[in-house]
């Protein structure tokens, strides 16, 4: 009698962990149902369950065994069907079975669903870094460039007895603005005529804005290469939510 008592509550707590373990009311009594499912599988001696036995060794409680954690420690039912895999892999080697090897394989393909995210996000933030890596070395680049063309233009202005010295850099997709702080005496319109004297200079098209608002003198210069801003520029002010920066 106690070989049916036994086979039958082993069987009947493996579909009930299968089939109603979202139900509230087991997950509450779910360690206790677990323990029932160890002790069923350990003292039966049903024939079902001694072949079983054989088979999988005591491998067929594990997922008893998450059924009394889960409630502490929940977990995906996907990591017991790979982890009774594996742990069965691991039994038929230890016995000396060389196919043990299929079910070691096979754990993994429940954790595909589960890995695919994992390795998207993994492989987003690898990007994301090299990215930003690579953002801040242009950027160390691109200020480094201004600096010697701010230099190369104020070489330019001493030679038209123009002195002074450049307050701030504006870049902006096409065109850089270095707004210059001339220095004491030296009058507005002599620098607002030398426009075209500038581009033979420099080699490049020379636009000077003068005065600007703050009382400096604005002189605008093409990029080399025009730079294009997309969204992904902006992720960081978007995630946070704080107004965006362009140029």
């Amino acid at each position: 009698m106690d070989k049916i008592i036994f086979g039958v509550l082993f069987f009947g707590i493996w579909i009930l962990y299968y089939f109603s373990r979202g139900d509230v009311f087991i997950r509450r009594i779910s360690p206790l149902v677990g323990l029932l499912g160890i002790l069923s599988y350990l003292l039966s001696k049903f024939s079902t369950i001694s072949y079983l036995k054989g088979i999988f060794g005591p491998l067929p409680i594990v997922p008893f065994l998450w059924l009394v954690i889960d409630p502490f420690f929940p977990v995906d039912h996907r990591f017991v069907l790979s982890s009774s895999l594996f742990l069965w892999g691991i039994y038929l080697i230890l016995r000396g079975q060389a196919f043990g090897l299929l079910p070691i394989l096979f754990s993994l393909v429940p954790l595909i669903p589960l890995l695919i995210p994992m390795v998207k996000d993994l492989r987003w933030r690898t990007e994301k870094k090299e990215k930003t890596e690579e953002k801040v070395k242009e950027k160390a680049e691109d200020v480094e460039k201004d600096r010697e063309d701010g230099e190369e233009l104020l070489d330019k202005l001493s030679e038209f007895g123009i002195r002074g010295k450049i307050v701030k850099v504006s870049k902006g997709p096409v065109l850089t603005v270095y707004e210059f702080e001339p220095a004491p005496g030296v009058r507005v319109q002599s620098i607002s005529k030398l426009e075209d004297d500038l581009y033979v200079r420099l080699k490049k098209p020379v636009r000077i804005v003068a005065p600007l608002p703050n009382g400096n003198i604005g002189f605008e210069i093409p990029n080399d290469k025009r730079i294009f801003y997309n969204l992904e520029d902006f992720e960081d002010e978007i995630i946070k939510g704080a107004p965006l920066r362009y140029p």
